[in-house]
């Protein structure tokens, strides 16, 4: 995924930046761009005000806001952040009853707040501990695809 900080990027020459966290002066909100409707295609990070001309000129074709600026974690259905998104910012026992279960191919941590994921519901199985930062496959978040049941943050 490739992350900018300017409202007006020029593709095919993104401003890259090399950076793991959210930075303290980080707007409430960054906004994951996609090139293809549905969450789908190239995704990029935009960390400033999203505005209708960049879909416009630069053929992004759907977005969606994430909150950088809270404790949280957002779970992706595809890999590389595709697809239907779940974000929350307080244990889940049991993803079916959000309807997330054994979905999660990749994942956005925010905050500073490690996460603890786990195959089975009721916090059991063969689980993983996750820190702040991003997790675009299921290899690198440590458990098989599509196998997370429950997740709990880690003070």
């Amino acid at each position: 995924m490739k992350e900018l900080r300017t409202a007006e990027p020029s593709i095919p020459g993104w401003r890259l930046l090399v950076a793991d966290n959210v930075d303290d002066d980080a707007p409430a909100h960054a906004w994951l761009l996609y090139t293809k409707e549905n969450y789908v295609g190239e995704c990029v990070l935009v960390y400033d005000d999203l505005r209708s001309d960049l879909f416009r000129t630069q053929g992004l074709r759907s977005a969606r806001p994430l909150p950088v600026n809270r404790r949280g974690i957002a779970l992706f259905q595809h890999r590389d952040y595709r697809g239907q998104m779940l974000f929350t910012d307080e244990a889940i026992p049991d993803l079916r009853a959000r309807g997330f279960n054994d979905t999660a191919s990749s994942l956005l941590i925010s905050g500073v707040t490690a996460w603890e994921l786990f195959e089975h519901v009721d916090y059991s199985g063969r689980s993983v501990l996750l820190d702040s930062r991003r997790y675009g496959d299921p290899a690198a978040i440590g458990l098989a695809n599509d196998t997370v049941s429950s997740l709990r943050p880690v003070p």
